[in-house]
């Protein structure tokens, strides 16, 4: 799995996680298609829910989805 936090604007706190399946496991480097999923977790505009960002993004992971959890403030 290909795990990075991306930092898009450092002044407002907002970050892109990714989860994505490296191809590379299977023994050989292959590109395939895979469908995708942005996951932004709520919060009430106060925080942002742990429970609704990776947990989620894992469970779709687990179906084949390459994920993305967009953490922002508003």
């Amino acid at each position: 799995m290909i795990h990075k936090v991306i930092a898009l604007c450092k002044e407002r706190d907002v970050t892109l996680t990714t989860y994505i399946h490296d191809q590379s496991e299977q023994g050989k480097f292959q590109i395939e298609k895979r469908p995708a999923i942005i996951i932004m977790p709520g919060g009430a505009y106060s925080f942002l829910s742990d429970t609704e960002g990776e947990p989620v993004a894992l469970t779709f992971l687990k179906e084949g989805y390459n994920t993305f959890v967009l953490r922002y403030s508003v």
